[in-house]
């Protein structure tokens, strides 16, 4: 087997795999025709695309597409495609243990070919929960310098430093019995720090979980991002850590798959004619199924994933109003 790029190969299952002898600097590095059977299954990406030190998810990229990925640790995950089969994404879909790291066992397919591998992901650091969070309700500026998304995605030329965007507003409800926080998000006014009550606020389906600083909320398939930073999703998962004062969130992203399908009367197009429009403007495909990368490559292509991440989120000191789009102000309408 060769090493390729991230110096880490995957071995055929059944056959020893043999450390690679230090590449010959006066030598080329021969090139790799994907479509060739004997390509190798080899990893060019095993650490997320992130700023952070600790991002606290995955990203695995292969050297030739492939046909799934499967991605396992000790804490179910939530992934996605990204590009052409080429990478999968991955967040923890519960809180993480209190480790500093986090195991999780790569399976590579290609056709009948498999190829294994383990690596260590960056966890972040975890403490006690606040007593009080105050208000609830935190802003993250998605467009500040610093903000990062996955290469690909289609928010990319929208989210660039210095645009005049609103931020998101996320509000936790109080836990319930068995610790469950209701998510709530809304939007500011562009250029303030206020709540943009012309925009209606989402209720995410399930129950953020908090524990011990470390905020996991899941996106159901049907929940939404509020625009310019998303639409109806498929599925994704929320998470970052809280300061011990409660008084911000740190090192925060949002993994989504956002269902085009669902979306076709917001974007005014079917999924296979705004997917060729995608494609037409960032010069490849980015629109996948709508399926965890294990489950394969088959299915229509009507997923967009997008990851998106900052580094700070300070609590307002007013709560989250509860805005309808059916019971919107008589002013939005003239504005």
């Amino acid at each position: 087997m060769q090493l390729l790029a991230s110096g880490l190969a995957l071995g055929l299952l059944g056959c020893p795999t043999v450390g690679p002898e230090p590449p010959d600097p006066n030598e080329p590095v021969p090139p790799v025709t994907c479509a060739d059977d004997g390509a190798p299954l080899s990893l060019t990406r095993v650490t997320a695309d992130s700023l952070k030190d600790a991002p606290g998810w995955i990203q695995i990229c292969t050297l030739c597409p492939a046909t799934s990925i499967e991605l396992a640790a000790d804490v179910p995950l939530f992934g996605a495609w990204t590009g052409t089969f080429g990478c999968a994404v991955a967040f923890p879909a519960d809180v993480p243990p209190e480790e500093t790291t986090l195991a999780v066992d790569v399976t590579v397919h290609d056709g009948e070919r498999i190829g294994e591998a383990t690596i260590e992901v960056a966890m972040p650091e975890r403490g006690e929960n606040p007593e009080d969070l105050g208000s609830a309700t935190y802003r993250i500026d998605l467009a500040a310098e610093g903000a990062y998304r996955v290469p690909s995605s289609p928010l990319a030329s929208a989210l660039t430093p210095g645009d005049e965007l609103p931020e998101l507003l996320v509000h936790l409800g109080e836990p319930d019995l068995d610790g469950g926080r209701v998510v709530t998000v809304g939007l500011t006014e562009v250029g303030e720090t206020t709540q943009d009550l012309c925009q209606p606020t989402e209720q995410w389906a399930l129950p953020a979980t908090l524990d011990r600083r470390h905020l996991i909320a899941p996106l159901a398939a049907g929940d939404r991002l509020p625009a310019p930073f998303g639409a109806i999703v498929e599925g994704g998962i929320f998470q970052a850590e809280m300061r011990a004062s409660g008084a911000a969130f740190n090192s925060g992203s949002i993994l989504a798959r956002i269902d085009l399908a669902a979306s076709e009367a917001e974007f005014g197009m079917a999924p296979d004619e705004l997917c060729d429009v995608f494609t037409s403007f960032f010069g490849t495909g980015i629109c996948v199924p709508c399926a965890d990368p294990s489950e394969g490559t088959a299915g229509l292509p009507t997923c967009v994933t997008t990851v998106q991440e900052f580094e700070l989120a300070p609590a307002t000191n007013e709560p989250l109003i509860p805005v309808s789009a059916a019971d919107l102000p008589p002013e939005c309408s003239e504005a």
